[in-house]
């Protein structure tokens, strides 16, 4: 009986979100729901993006500001290229541009997303979480992103996101 009222509660939920992801053997799984309530409208919205050079993002939180979060990742991304470019001309002037890595370290592509975040949280004032992850940068790992300050971003080896994490949490730790 107690099974059937908590289904029956989370199925009369409009506003949950729920976003699970797990690092696996060969790569970063994302899975979540594609429910998306604004005001009393109900849509369908992939939450799940993939973004350039193999980059997977999805979040929980206020649409707008993850699709910024979206938006500019690709620019982060050719900024960090532009940056690594300028340094490795001053050793050799004939290099190419379109052979100039994004990343020597693996931090440094989550320090970027923690930047962006950052400043996204901090002109909005609004809850945002994010899970990244990446494997065409050497960057199989499943990262998550609160925004709150630089210190909250985990790796984990699995993690869940949105109003619904309590619930699949639940259900995974006794998996």
């Amino acid at each position: 009986m107690k099974n059937d009222s908590f289904i029956k509660f989370l199925r009369d939920r409009k506003d949950m979100t729920l976003i699970i992801g797990a690092k696996c053997k060969d790569g970063v799984v994302l899975i979540a729901d594609k429910r998306v309530v604004e005001g009393t409208d109900i849509a369908i919205t992939e939450k799940i993006n993939l973004l350039p050079l193999g980059i997977v993002v999805a979040g929980a939180g206020i649409g707008e500001i993850i699709d910024k979060f979206n938006e500019r990742i690709p620019y982060v991304l050719e900024d960090r290229k532009r940056l690594n470019y300028e340094a490795m001309k001053k050793d050799d002037p004939e290099i190419d541009i379109n052979t100039v890595p994004y990343y020597f370290r693996g931090y440094e592509f989550l320090e970027d997303c923690e930047g962006l975040l950052f400043q996204l949280k901090e002109r909005y004032k609004l809850p945002i979480q994010i899970l990244v992850a990446s494997g065409n940068l050497s960057l199989a790992n499943l990262n998550y992103l609160d925004g709150e300050s630089f210190l909250t971003s985990k790796r984990r080896t699995y993690i869940t996101i949105g109003t619904g994490s309590p619930y699949a949490n639940l259900l995974l730790k006794k998996l």
